[in-house]
């Protein structure tokens, strides 16, 4: 099983203890030419990410090894970058018998901790000076080593969600972090020890002033020898709630991916505040996904850094990343600095049996954590990759061209402003072969120009055959202009199944909600275009269920209030007011203007979705000549919609690919001349007559 933490942290956490102070001895380790290494690898497909696992392992078992024999543990790996710590035990020799890499032992004083790091140290250093340069069928490779090391106190603690559910850790404190200013400070090979360290052992070594720091030169000493490194098993029911399922249940092989980078870092926060910031990352984990590696303290201060695209990818994790940073900024309070890039980078475990982890290694990180102290306090920057795919959602500004340290071009900079108004979506060229499907459209709408309830169709087909195209263009019809009706999209989510998911979604649209507005502001809006439907509802039994309803519609949008009806009942009592008052809502607006309720990718549909549209169908079904609605589904193949198979009004389009002939209309605007057959073979061959891929 995967040693993905400390012993201490699963102890403590078994124990209900979730925070603690102890002191220690630091070593910061930070591995030089992986950066290097990375770029040349990553131009060779799988085979380079299985050389650079290799290598990695190569370094990084002995360096473990070094460690966790000297009676350290490993507190977190940063990329490239370790950092452990040898306790102190004297105030707390059980230690030694319960928390120990090494099994029982003699427990470790203050300076049997310091003899033990700096072992632990040298040992890192000659295992890198002999293995000098790493040497792969695509080139040789020099590698070197930097090591810090300080003393003192440290603190720990472990973070929950508000329901328990969720956690994670950190080790901070003065050991920590100057072990990383030291590390800082030192060239390949070489040791830098703070003066406390240094004057602490000063009878048995000899060093160079570095200012604050010392130049380990030379040991008069013997230093303490390793010891057998006994491994413990985790309980597997703690470990689910620190880390994601998939670690734990599925192996994952090195690999180069396209990985969203999102580094945060905080301003100076209390512990007690970085425990209720966490909550909200953890809350928004749920609906926006995301990895998050650890919290991590050191020269940078307290960050966060979080991957979208690994260890699973979905194909709006750009979007994801965003809607997660932005909304952690807002709801929060914290004002943070943040900067997020999108590059391929390797995926995978890094570390050994002893102790690993699951990152992400490559530009992107490093650009990622350059935006990050390039922004001020309050800012979101995003390199240029990110802003083209999300300029539509999003609002940016332009910072200009920047040069970072250690990245060699210079990056087009862009700062997060928030969402966009507008999310219209711009299509180049004429949509081609859909003349038949667009007819059936029109015939299937028109009950609505009758005042009738049109009933329920699915528009089936592969991602990129134009399901959202053939719907653009029919909305953008003749039709429409003299039929105008008002469109509820009902957008679904691929991870958040929340209750109801697209329907809130909907709502949020519907009564103005703004994703860059204030609570206050928000439920002003809410209430106002409520009671203006209600008073504008001829139906008195719609108006006054609109009212009693009120509430239900709110908490869809997170808005409560103390003696609300929906306060008042239990579960079930919510669940079926929710349906009613949703029921109710389209009912009404339907009575203003004919209305279509557009559910997008359906395949996502949570169950209560499902339920609740089969409930409203049979609803309008009955009432067919009162409310003209329609309900219209995209899904892809795989997915199933529910919609019941007996309904009298149920219709399905299912999207074939495109012929040779039309796809030839695709090609020409774009050649600006004719393609030659060659050229059209290829692209039947690879697109397999999808507009979108073609």
């Amino acid at each position: 099983m995967h040693q993905f933490a400390p012993p201490m942290i699963f102890e403590n956490y078994m124990r209900g203890i979730y925070a603690g102070e102890f002191t220690a001895s630091s070593i910061f380790v930070d591995i030089s030419g992986f950066s290097a290494m990375t770029d040349v690898l990553m131009q060779h497909g799988q085979h380079g990410a299985e050389v650079l696992a290799e290598i990695m392992k190569k370094i990084f078992d002995p360096l473990n090894h070094h460690i966790h024999s000297q009676g350290g543990f490993i507190v977190g790996i940063a990329g490239d970058a370790v950092t452990a710590l040898f306790r102190d035990e004297s105030e707390f020799p059980a230690l030694a018998k319960t928390t120990s890499p090494v099994g029982p032992h003699d427990f470790m004083t203050a300076e049997a901790s310091l003899r033990r790091a700096l072992a632990a140290g040298c040992a890192i250093q000659q295992q890198m000076a002999e293995l000098v340069s790493v040497q792969t069928v695509y080139g040789i490779f020099p590698v070197s080593a930097k090591v810090g090391l300080a003393f003192g106190d440290v603190k720990w603690g472990i973070v929950r969600s508000r329901d328990g559910a969720r956690a994670t850790y950190y080790f901070t404190g003065t050991a920590v972090e100057e072990s990383a200013e030291a590390e800082h400070c030192a060239n390949p090979g070489e040791i830098i020890l703070t003066r406390e360290y240094f004057n602490i052992l000063s009878d048995d070594i000899s060093g160079i002033g570095q200012k604050e720091f010392v130049l380990l030169t030379e040991i008069q000493a013997k230093l303490p020898t390793p010891m057998p490194v006994k491994l413990l098993q985790p309980d597997l029911n703690i470990l689910r709630v620190f880390f994601p399922e998939i670690l734990l249940t599925e192996k994952f092989a090195s690999e180069f991916r396209q990985v969203v980078n999102v580094f945060i870092q905080l301003p100076d926060l209390s512990l007690e505040a970085l425990a209720e910031f966490m909550k909200v990352v953890f809350e928004l984990q749920i609906r926006y996904g995301g990895m998050l590696s650890r919290i991590d303290f050191g020269d940078k201060g307290c960050t966060l850094l979080l991957f979208w695209g690994a260890p699973v990818a979905y194909e709006n994790d750009i979007m994801r990343s965003l809607s997660f940073t932005w909304y952690l900024y807002a709801r929060s309070g914290v004002a943070f600095r943040a900067g997020i890039a999108y590059d391929v980078a390797r995926a995978g475990f890094i570390g050994s049996d002893q102790r690993e982890e699951f990152t992400c290694y490559g530009r992107g990180v490093n650009l990622a954590a350059r935006l990050m102290t390039g922004a001020a306090l309050g800012e979101i920057w995003l390199d240029e990759s990110i802003a083209n795919r999300t300029v539509s959602r999003f609002a940016l500004d332009y910072r200009g061209e920047m040069g970072f340290k250690g990245i060699a071009k210079k990056h087009k900079i862009y700062s997060l402003r928030g969402f966009s108004a507008s999310n219209d979506i711009l299509y180049q060229g004429d949509m081609v072969g859909r003349a038949s499907e667009l007819a059936e459209l029109a015939i299937f709408f028109m009950p609505l120009w009758r005042n009738h309830f049109a009933g329920s169709l699915i528009i089936s087909g592969d991602a990129g055959i134009g399901k959202s195209r053939l719907l653009h263009e029919f909305r953008a019809s003749d039709l429409f202009k003299s039929n105008p009706c008002k469109w509820a999209l009902c957008q679904t989510d691929q991870i958040l199944r929340q209750s109801l998911n697209p329907f809130r979604y909907w709502l949020s649209h519907y009564f103005g909600v703004s994703e860059n507005g204030n609570l206050e502001q928000n439920i002003q809006q809410f209430e106002l275009r409520l009671k203006r439907l209600a008073d504008e509802t001829t139906d008195l039994f719609l108006s006054s269920e609109l009212q009693r309803t009120k509430s239900f519609l709110a908490a869809m949008l997170d808005f409560r209030w103390e003696n609300s009806l929906y306060e008042q009942l239990d579960a079930q009592g919510r669940f079926d007011n929710t349906f009613i008052a949703l029921n109710i809502l389209i009912k009404a607006e339907s009575l203003r203007q004919p209305l279509v309720v557009l559910i997008e990718d359906a395949q996502y549909l949570d169950e209560d979705s499902r339920t609740f549209l089969a409930r409203l169908e049979r609803a309008l079904s009955v009432d067919f000549a009162m409310y003209p609605v329609a309900i219209l589904l995209t899904s892809r193949p795989e997915g199933k919609v529910f919609l019941n198979r007996e309904s009298l009004f149920q219709q399905q389009i299912d999207l074939r690919p495109v012929s040779s002939e039309e796809l030839l209309k695709i090609v020409v605007p774009i050649l600006g001349g004719p393609a030659g057959r060659g050229l059209l073979r290829l692209l039947e061959d690879r697109s397999e007559g999808n507009p979108f891929y073609a």
